[in-house]
């Protein structure tokens, strides 16, 4: 029955924010059973809208004008916003996210914040570079069996691992094009496979190009990197020149 009524209130939010024809293409029976999902919405909106060959939410008129599409803006907003909250089968939440912290929160009584936490600052303080010598890290990965493995992305020192928890690292990324790394993605059966990938460049820099100093290519990628034998040798998986400017934000 939440189902139900959960889907209820999404069709009923999605005729008064994106009220157009185009729901009317939305299978009757399942909007009623709350059996609606995302990717029969979707098909709905681009069914009704895919004659008038709207780009970038705008399409040619009857008397040649172009003009905007209703409700396009709106509608891709909504759906990238929720293609982050469904599930595997393209299901929408039952719960929203207040109820679901609400459970944890009552499963979990002791989960609050504490106080009286004590931290040591386990990195670097100072370099012989300065501050900038310090450095900065992107992204973490952790192996899926061995706590003492892990892996971190840097800016522009490549990738690094460490097999004894942060006691001693080596780098596995020297003879890349590129020493950005933004996103690291780790196999489920990396202990057999040893299957790692890469997304290239540094999401947080593109001073380089944005206001014109220094060498574009510092923090440009080469898309996504992969690698069968646990970073010993690289190959491409998703190319990009670096000339292209182009950073690979997640994987």
């Amino acid at each position: 029955m939440k189902k139900v009524y959960s889907t209820f209130v999404f069709v009923s939010m999605v005729l008064i924010l994106m009220g157009q024809n185009w729901t009317k293409n939305l299978p009757s029976d399942k909007v009623q059973n709350g059996e609606l999902t995302f990717a029969e919405v979707q098909k709905a909106f681009y069914d009704y809208w895919e004659p008038f060959q709207v780009k970038n939410g705008k399409y040619l008129n009857s008397n040649g004008e172009l003009v905007k599409a209703p409700g396009w803006k709106q509608f891709k907003r909504w759906e990238w916003k929720m293609e982050n909250m469904i599930d595997g089968d393209g299901n929408f939440p039952e719960v929203t996210v207040a109820e679901q912290m609400q459970k944890y929160l009552d499963d979990n009584p002791d989960a609050g914040k504490s106080l009286s936490g004590n931290w040591t600052n386990i990195g670097y303080n100072s370099s012989n570079g300065g501050y900038q010598g310090i450095g900065r890290i992107n992204c973490i990965a952790f192996h899926p069996t061995d706590n003492n493995t892990y892996w971190v992305g840097t800016p522009s020192g490549g990738l690094w691992i460490t097999t004894d928890g942060g006691s001693n690292w080596s780098v596995l990324t020297d003879s890349n094009p590129t020493l950005g790394v933004s996103a690291i993605a780790v196999t489920s059966n990396y202990a057999t496979s040893q299957t790692i990938y890469i997304g290239t460049g540094d999401r947080d820099g593109g001073s380089a190009w944005t206001l014109g100093g220094g060498n574009s290519n510092d923090d440009a990628g080469v898309g996504v990197l992969k690698s069968t034998d646990g970073g010993v040798t690289w190959s491409s998986s998703l190319t990009f020149t670096l000339s292209s400017e182009t950073v690979v934000y997640d994987l």
